[in-house]
């Protein structure tokens, strides 16, 4: 597997991750855990990063879910700099592409 095919993996399970709080269809740490297909000490070392990164995800011990204090969204792109030439490319374009 490719280290871009992994950033993009890695990247949907934190799109997850944000969603499932802004909707608060998190569940317990290791409901939500599973549902991310991590550890629960994975989980708790990727809220943390994402904490500290100004995503403001809080836990409800009383419903017994997470989510977003305020509003956030969350925006990526990857582009791709050839070296030998002066040509970019998309990331996410190029995986597509090559899937079809």
């Amino acid at each position: 597997m490719s280290l871009i095919w992994k950033i993009f993996e890695e990247w949907e399970k934190i799109e997850l991750l944000v969603d499932l709080a802004r909707n608060r269809r998190s569940g317990t740490p290791r409901a939500y855990a599973d549902k991310l297909g991590w550890s629960l000490a994975t989980f708790y070392r990727k809220l943390d990063i994402l904490r500290r990164g100004g995503i403001p995800i809080k836990y409800d011990s009383e419903g017994g879910f997470y989510y977003l204090e305020r509003p956030v969204r969350i925006e990526h792109r990857i582009t791709i700099h050839y070296e030998d030439t002066d040509e970019k490319r998309d990331a996410r374009v190029s995986l597509l592409e090559a899937e079809n």
